[in-house]
């Protein structure tokens, strides 16, 4: 079984985040936030999934390695400033689903279950919600943040097989637009409840 303590596992998760962190400070833009840091991770999906053979590790993996420490050292967001508040959930999700989504076995079985009539929705809405919360979310937001990757996956899936371009594909979006898009869609697939505004993104 891989670790994903083993130095090539390591290596590459330090890699991967030290870029997105880089990033992610030096963006001031939800939208540039979202696009800029997937797009980095999305280059090392494919070494992470040479070394990470199971979905859950790599779950374990990117909200443990990835997620956490891309929010260190970031200044707490001005629960007062709509816009700051926003800015938060966008930049975490777009490290979160960047790998998630880009490997297959995380994405197609879910997309398949749902497509065929099955509910796998409350049982990987709770695992990933509670490796969010390990990593560090509130909780409500975590739950908010395993609903949103679910969710995109089946938007992404649903896009490949209509052979329509994937959000990673477009140039412009408005990233905070899609956001409620997304989490609108979550409710619906889900149940899934929003939190408030004023609610802490942070433990």
């Amino acid at each position: 079984m891989v670790s994903p303590e083993q130095p090539a596992v390591r290596a590459t998760v330090d890699q991967v985040t030290e870029a997105a962190v880089e990033l992610a400070r030096t963006s001031s833009l939800a939208a540039c936030t979202f696009f800029g840091v997937s797009a980095v991770l999305r280059l090392t999906v494919a070494e992470l999934r040479r070394v990470v053979p199971t979905d859950d590790e790599l779950i374990a993996l990117v909200l443990k390695g990835i997620a956490g420490r891309t929010l260190e050292g970031m200044p707490e967001p001005d629960s007062e400033d709509v816009a700051s508040w926003r800015h938060w959930p966008l930049m975490f999700l777009g490290n979160v689903r960047a790998v998630l989504l880009a490997h297959g076995g995380t994405a197609r079985p879910m997309y398949a279950r749902i497509k065929s009539g099955g509910d796998p929705g409350p049982q990987l809405v709770n695992r990933l919600a509670a490796a969010c919360t390990h990593g560090g979310l509130a909780p409500g937001w975590a739950r908010v943040a395993a609903v949103d990757v679910l969710t995109e996956a089946v938007r992404l899936i649903a896009a490949e097989d209509s052979r329509r371009p994937t959000y990673g594909e477009v140039e412009h979006v408005d990233g905070a637009r899609r956001y409620g898009e997304v989490l609108r869609t979550a409710i619906d697939l889900f149940g899934a409840a929003t939190p408030v505004a004023d609610a802490p993104l942070y433990r």
